[in-house]
């Protein structure tokens, strides 16, 4: 170790910081876990249980602090207690008679960080004592603006008596108030429950509401669970266990009139599938960083054992047995591995605390607790993993320390001698079938494992395992398929090379295409770690590209109205909507509204059987009934049609009996453009025969139409018809003619003018259309917009992610890299012995590192790329929706720039202390 210091350092540095990004990247793995918890808590306000009162208790209200202090010495782990009255109310702007529902919300407005201003559109926040605050959609809805006063009416619930259903429809008790607006803004953390938000102080709603120290639910929100891991199933129990203690410990002391909830654990039961896929996936960074660094030190380790051949057969010769040097070899190799482990934990202590958490916290909002825990776990995990590593690379450089010839100090010149093995090493290499072969065999092996998943979905650990067991056999066929790829592509870049420089590509030819397993070794690394970012890069970028396709494709149309739910009451106005349809008054209103272009009308609820005119083949389908030409609001690009062509939407909007049909339904009746369907209608005796105008394979926004065969067969695929039609057929004739002014609506369509500011619009029509008919409006490029901001925040982690494997890779390029260079001085001796020059001979080996990095960089870049592409385009060709392609040029360039500038800083850094030395001094060496 101390002869060769500079060797030694590289090995000690490469373990420091393989030890160092290891434990950042299994700390960041376990934030960003705890993000995707609270993400999805999120969505329900962001806590992880609320302790009320129930229903059937004498009130909602409760004092507070004998609540809070038995949660805290319950569960040491609470992190904070966050008391707040909420309840629907009524607001409306003072001396205005119209009113409109509203979620108030009253909190500490200096604790209670789980609710946060995202934009501040107007005024200030937090409110101080005498005023509200309003979130965007309550402020359009009462067209209110800052320093308007408002009145809150708090609606009093009656209890339910027990046994018994809630009594409705009865005269509350209600208590008003006058608030003043202090400001108007976008409110995150309410939960996705919470539309139109009224936020004010908690003193002020208890000195309002007359209930002094008391709320009417108590947030909690503990430390994060890490033993949970990335199993759902196991964090929800653990929170379900944690819930039980609290409920049980809260009714011994103060009554049986309390409960608990776990909305947030709700969500993440309902998406635990998904949770599982996700953390499957970023664990498989953590476990390729690592075989990274196997393959880093049984390089370095190889190296030195071949340098020391001459002094491990001195020992041979003075009667040391092969298990001295097996062991000498270990010795060494665990002295470097434990400086390697402390050092590199402290190294991975302060990367994770000083550069990757201040940079989410700069980047993402994070609620309260969500921090990478370097706990004994965090400690171990490295350690163990670098213990396992290290023992496994080691194994091959002892047993060759162990097999060390004595001919190497008794006869030095036999022991040099040239076999026939060492000159099949001179021969250029070529590309490695072997390789090719296990590599698709792997696949093979993940399409099968892909497949079996439907059969383990019920058990979700088994369902990781699966998820895990498939992307890693993915990633590593798809690098071992691509490894195939690099000697032609070497043998591209040498060509190329050779126009620059013929007589330095005459040497980098020689070296590169002839280093096998040296070099082999290099181009597999850069391959297996470039796979993965230039993978998870193109699936960012064609999702990012796919956004507007995606969201224009399920909406079908610039912009959408559907009624809210039935049953909003409004208790300053007269009564409360009842209806769930809208009429033709409703359509008439939506045509009329500044920037829509036109507007149709679809009727979705009826559904009944459709057969051939003999009844030969019939199943279930749904009757979609529309109101005027589709072809003026849909996106004319989406549509896809197996026969026939767009006119037949204009056709049924004018002919009663014609029908526009799903391809899948096509299919299974066997019928074809101009063949008549019998469709049956409400009633005995009821049907009517139709001739289809048209067959489609998809139509933006009607999910229905499609030519998945199954789907037709279990009754999911509609059928498009005229709105009398329609009328008709869901009216039984038994119980007279049908009202033709019923409303029967379910949504409209909305085309816009073009310039038309649809942000703007999108305000204007929900300050009017949501308060006088209860109609809900949405435009898409609103939709599209808010979405891609959403999409931004994710994409944080990915890229850290990204950022350390590469940097684990890069680094392992180095040292393997140095080792390659400083291992062949003697050849540096001869060439200069010859006359070259040091600025030729650093070209010569620049180069030839340059272009096996280079090349195994693009072998891994087309091969994440086209993993990339196949994997979201079977995604969409099963769910049918259309694909724009995309490429994420910055991964790529990122991957060769830091390959490239590893190749040649280690060249440089290998050659360098050889090229000080004189030819006859480095020749001289044993």
């Amino acid at each position: 170790m101390k002869r060769h210091k500079l060797r030694t350092l590289v090995v000690a540095m490469a373990l420091v910081v393989g030890v160092a990004l290891v434990g950042a990247l299994l700390a960041l793995v376990d934030t960003q876990r705890q993000f995707s918890l609270q993400a999805i808590g999120a969505q329900t306000g962001g806590y992880d249980l609320s302790i009320k009162h129930t229903d059937t208790a004498p009130s909602v209200f409760f004092d507070i602090a004998p609540v809070d202090q038995i949660i805290h010495t319950t569960y040491a782990q609470v992190a904070a207690t966050h008391p707040r009255i909420q309840g629907d109310a009524e607001a409306r702007l003072k001396d205005s008679a119209r009113g409109t529902g509203v979620k108030m919300i009253a909190l500490d407005t200096e604790k209670d960080q789980l609710s946060k201003v995202n934009m501040l559109l107007t005024g200030s926040y937090p409110p101080q004592q005498g005023q509200v605050f309003l979130n965007q959609m309550a402020a359009d809805l009462l067209q209110a603006k800052v320093g308007d006063e408002i009145n809150l009416s708090y609606v009093r619930l009656v209890p339910r008596d027990p046994g018994k259903e809630a009594t409705t429809d009865i005269s509350t008790a209600r208590t008003e108030a006058v608030f003043t607006i202090a400001g108007i803004g976008l409110v995150s953390g309410l939960g996705n429950d919470v539309g139109a938000a009224v936020l004010i102080r908690l003193q002020d709603a208890q000195t309002w509401l007359d209930v002094p120290a008391q709320a009417e639910r108590l947030l909690v929100v503990w430390n994060s669970d890490t033993a949970a891991g990335s199993d759902a199933k196991v964090a929800v129990s653990r929170a379900r266990d944690i819930g039980d203690t609290l409920k049980n410990a809260v009714q011994e002391q103060l009554g049986s009139d309390f409960v608990v909830e776990f909305p947030k654990y709700r969500q993440l039961d309902a998406s635990a599938q998904g949770f599982v896929f996700q953390q499957a996936f970023i664990t498989l960074y953590g476990l390729l960083s690592m075989g990274i660094i196997g393959l880093m030190v049984n390089a370095l380790m190889m190296s030195t054992v071949v340098e020391q051949k001459h002094d491990l057969a001195v020992l041979r010769v003075i009667g040391a047995p092969r298990t001295r040097l097996f062991e000498t070899v270990i010795i060494e190799v665990a002295l470097l591995g434990a400086f390697g482990v402390i050092c590199g934990l402290l190294l991975g202590r302060a990367l994770n605390d000083y550069v990757i958490t201040p940079l989410l916290l700069m980047s993402l909002e994070l609620p309260p607790g969500v921090r990478a825990a370097w706990s004994l776990e965090s400690v171990l995990t490295p350690t163990l993993i670098t213990a396992l590593v290290l023992a496994v690379a080691t194994i091959s450089p002892a047993r060759t320390a162990a097999a060390t010839k004595v001919m190497v100090v008794l006869n030095p010149a036999a022991a040099d001698q040239p076999t026939l093995e060492d000159l099949s090493k001179l021969r250029e290499k070529r590309a490695n079938y072997g390789l090719l072969l296990t590599g698709f065999v792997l696949l093979l092996f993940c399409g099968v494992i892909m497949f079996t998943i439907q059969v383990l979905f019920t058990d979700q650990s088994a369902f990781a395992i699966t998820i895990f067991a498939a992307f890693l056999l993915m990633v590593v066929g798809m690098s071992l398929v691509f490894f195939f790829v690099t000697t032609p592509l070497q043998r591209v870049l040498i060509a190329l090379s050779g126009i620059l420089n013929r007589r330095a590509t005459f040497f980098i030819s020689r070296y590169a295409l002839r280093g096998k397993s040296r070099n082999s070794l290099i181009s597999l690394m850069v391959v297996a770690s470039a796979v993965l970012p230039c993978w998870l890069g193109t699936q960012l970028a064609l999702e990012d590209a796919n956004l507007e396709t995606d969201f224009k494709f399920s909406s079908g149309a610039p912009a959408e109205a559907r009624y809210f739910s039935a049953g909003n009451v409004r208790f300053f106005g007269t009564g409360g909507f009842t209806s769930t349809d809208m009429g033709a008054e409703d359509l008439a209103e939506m045509r009329r509204q500044p920037g829509i272009a036109t507007a149709v009308a679809t009727a979705e609820q009826y559904r009944d059987e459709v057969s051939d005119r003999v009844q030969l083949r019939s199943t279930q389908a749904g009757f979609i009934g529309v109101e005027g030409d589709l072809n003026q609001v849909l996106y004319p690009e989406f549509m896809q049609w197996t026969a026939g062509n767009a006119t037949a939407l204009t056709h049924i909007a004018t002919d009663p009996d014609a029908v526009v049909i799903a391809g899948g339904l096509s299919d299974l009746l066997d019928l074809k453009l101009g063949d008549t369907l019998r469709v049956k209608g409400a009633g005995i005796d009821h049907e009517r025969m139709m001739t289809i105008v048209g067959i489609a394979t998809r139509l933006p926004g009607f999910n229905g139409i499609t030519r998945n065969l199954n789907r037709a067969q279990g009754g999911g695929t509609n059928i498009l018809m005229h709105i009398d039609t329609y009328r008709e057929l869901q009216h039984d004739p038994a119980e007279g003619v049908a009202d033709a002014d019923a409303p029967l609506f379910t949504r409209i369509l909305m085309s816009v003018e073009p310039g038309a500011d649809e942000v703007t619009m999108g305000r204007q029509m929900r300050e009017t259309l949501s308060q006088d008919r209860n109609i809900n409006v949405r435009f898409t490029r609103e939709a599209i917009e808010s979405s891609r901001g959403l999409l931004q925040q994710g994409r944080i982690f990915i890229v850290l992610l990204a950022g350390v494997s590469m940097v684990t890779a890069v680094f392992g390029v180095l040292a393997v890299m140095y080792t390659a260079v400083i291992s062949r001085r003697i050849e540096i001796a001869m060439l200069k012995a010859l006359g070259a020059s040091g600025r030729s001979l650093r070209a010569i080996f620049i180069g030839e590192a340059v272009i096996i990095t280079s090349a195994a960089a693009l072998a891994g870049i087309i091969a994440g790329t086209l993993l990339g592409y196949a994997l979201d385009y079977s995604m969409r060709y099963t769910q049918e929706i259309p694909m724009q392609l995309a490429f994420d040029s910055t991964t790529a360039i990122v991957v060769i720039v830091m390959v490239c500038l590893a190749a040649i800083f280690s060249a440089l850094l290998a050659t360098q202390p050889v090229l000080r030395q004189k030819a006859v001094m480095i020749l001289r060496e044993r």
